[in-house]
């Protein structure tokens, strides 16, 4: 016990650890590269002893699946080509995404589309996981949770790239309506999220759903989010908001880049490099300028 906390004292004297009563690292990033410091400098026994702390770790139901999501995510990468993933056993994963399955919040969706997102290498049946449990992902797809769509995008993304025909029948149990309707009502932010969203799980390659989608979306109020486009408020958010349009409706997209003009001339007088970076994607998907 002395040795161990005579180390614990060095490692707070050179700020590897806050304090002796608090034994997380000052920063993530420190954490995940002493994390893989750590595993290179081990025996085969030791690093299965920091397999069981993992297999602790995730079963508890107080840990944050926002954190268990980075504590794989950056374990994956540790070492390099995934060098670590096998630490984890796949049984081990089963507590936490019983969790992420039952989430409904706009911020628990959020952590557990994290976790999901970080599967890749440690469920070999991934693909298996998302098909009994599509419907809830749907869900989460219909009701875009501020805060949540671009986490929800990566994991629909991952989907079609992956398996092109369970992502597709995952978009089709979403209702166009019930989307048209969350985009033409949401706060600005919230707005751009959905419309990347919508890109992102590639809805517009279904011209019945794109068609139904379309007949719902309440026109006028996109211009006004476009046209009232907050002063603290992202660029690119409405970049991504017009290009999605642009894609879905040619017209009607470049009706919205219209409206955004005068913010985009202020935007621009006022920071040239940083607007023109924001627009990038206007100027480039939307509006074809190469």
């Amino acid at each position: 016990i002395s040795d161990g906390n005579r180390a614990i004292a060095w490692l707070v004297a050179q700020r590897f650890l806050l304090s002796v009563d608090d034994l997380r690292c000052p920063h993530q990033r420190l954490a995940s590269v002493l994390l893989a410091r750590i595993l290179d400098g081990q025996s085969v026994e030791e690093r299965q002893t920091v397999a069981s702390m993992l297999k602790t770790v995730l079963a508890d139901v107080e840990m944050p699946l926002g954190g268990l999501s980075v504590l794989l995510g950056e374990l994956s990468i540790a070492g390099g080509y995934g060098k670590w993933r096998w630490l984890v056993q796949p049984a081990w994963l089963a507590p936490p995404l019983e969790r992420c399955w039952v989430e409904t919040e706009p911020l628990g969706v959020r952590h557990a589309c994290w976790l999901l997102g970080n599967l890749h290498g440690y469920l070999s049946g991934e693909m298996s996981e998302i098909t009994d449990h599509k419907e809830i992902l749907a869900e989460w797809i219909q009701a875009a949770p501020e805060g949540a769509c671009y986490a929800i995008g990566r994991v629909i993304n991952h989907v079609l790239n992956t398996d092109k025909a369970l992502g597709e029948s995952i978009v089709a149990l979403v209702d166009p309506r019930a989307v048209a309707k969350a985009i033409s009502t949401a706060a600005p932010l919230h707005a751009g999220e959905i419309a990347d969203l919508l890109s992102t799980m590639g809805a517009g390659r279904d011209d019945v759903w794109k068609a139904c989608y379309l007949e719902h979306v309440d026109r006028d109020a996109c211009r006004r989010v476009v046209s009232t486009w907050p002063q603290d408020a992202y660029m690119s958010v409405v970049a991504d908001f017009c290009e999605h349009f642009c894609y879905f409706e040619p017209e009607f997209g470049f009706t919205l880049i219209e409206a955004l003009i005068p913010a985009v001339a202020d935007r621009l007088r006022a920071d040239p490099q940083e607007a023109f970076g924001e627009l990038r994607d206007i100027v480039w998907n939307a509006l074809r300028l190469y």
